[in-house]
């Protein structure tokens, strides 16, 4: 390839890495929105349920968690506190990631901060979750959400380590004609 494709070829990637880490943005501020409304959030839930038509100890889950929600907003906002708290370190690691939107090679550290969150929340979700009493399918679709950010943020890692590579091609070809100039002169 010749100087001129690779470039094209690592502002492709640029732009993929971009919206790649827009994903993620996206999905920590969508947590960050349900942590905040939690009440209107397990209402929400449960009207979805319903109208899919779920049964059994799933849909009786969700109307015990839209219950507790109500319960713990009307009598007991302060603990709903610490659901506000939930919904802000979503909202501020979301913003951590406008560090590697502006140069992500050199906050490369936040990639791989997120991809290590992501694989910790698996664990987590599912020990805490079993101890709570939380059915097994709602830990899996908490999961779900890690796994797609691991996803995204992997593949922003192989996309920087490929760019990284092209630019050393460049580099290459570069120094190669400038000895070639020097010569001529």
């Amino acid at each position: 390839m010749e100087r001129h494709e690779l470039q094209q070829v690592i502002h492709k990637n640029e732009r993929q890495i971009a919206l790649l880490i827009k994903g993620v943005m996206g999905l920590l501020i969508l947590g960050g929105l349900c942590w905040f409304g939690m009440t209107y959030f397990t209402h929400f839930a449960l009207g979805v349920v319903r109208s899919i038509g779920l049964r059994g100890e799933f849909l009786s889950f969700v109307i015990k968690m839209n219950s507790i929600a109500q319960l713990i907003e009307s009598k007991y906002s302060l603990v709903s506190y610490g659901s506000d708290i939930l919904g802000l370190i979503h909202l501020m690691l979301a913003l951590l990631f406008v560090g590697p939107l502006t140069d992500a090679v050199k906050n490369i550290w936040v990639i791989h901060f997120g991809m290590l969150l992501c694989i910790a929340f698996v664990p987590v979700s599912i020990v805490s979750g079993l101890l709570r009493g939380v059915p097994f399918v709602w830990c899996l679709i908490a999961i779900l959400f890690a796994a797609l950010g691991f996803v995204l943020l992997f593949s922003v890692n192989k996309m920087l380590k490929a760019n990284d590579v092209l630019q050393k091609k460049v580099d290459d070809v570069n120094a190669v004609r400038a000895k070639s100039e020097i010569r001529v002169a």
